[in-house]
């Protein structure tokens, strides 16, 4: 195992203890959240599909963006797929920890893991 890929190992390890300390699941998370099928049917027509869409640009668009060399093209992908997923797992931590640390609440919560 070379250099960089102890690293990645070492920060990947770091990140989901601390998801695992530091967060927990928000509302609207569990089935049994939504009061009635109109709230669903709301929630995830707004919400969900933003997600959604926001997730195939990073992981389809800039992966297939990055082949441009034929014999390197998985490599790319695969290499866009590992940056963005930790990307994304840092900035749900940083954002969560900065606007704690800058917020009018002076006590320390859990961090709300939604949509």
């Amino acid at each position: 195992m070379g250099f960089g890929e102890s690293i990645f190992l070492i920060t990947e390890i770091a990140t989901i203890l601390l998801f695992i300390i530091c967060c927990e699941y928000g509302d609207h998370i569990a089935p049994d959240t939504f009061k009635t099928v109109e709230q669903t049917k709301d929630y995830v027509q707004s919400d969900y599909q933003t997600a959604i869409n926001m997730h195939v640009m990073i992981f389809i668009g800039f992966g297939f963006a990055m082949t441009g060399v034929r014999t390197l093209a998985w490599s790319n992908i695969s290499f866009v797929f590992v940056c963005s997923v930790w990307a994304i797992q840092w900035g749900i931590l940083s954002l969560g920890f900065w606007s704690q640390v800058f917020g009018d609440d002076p006590d320390w919560k859990k961090l709300q893991i939604n949509l």
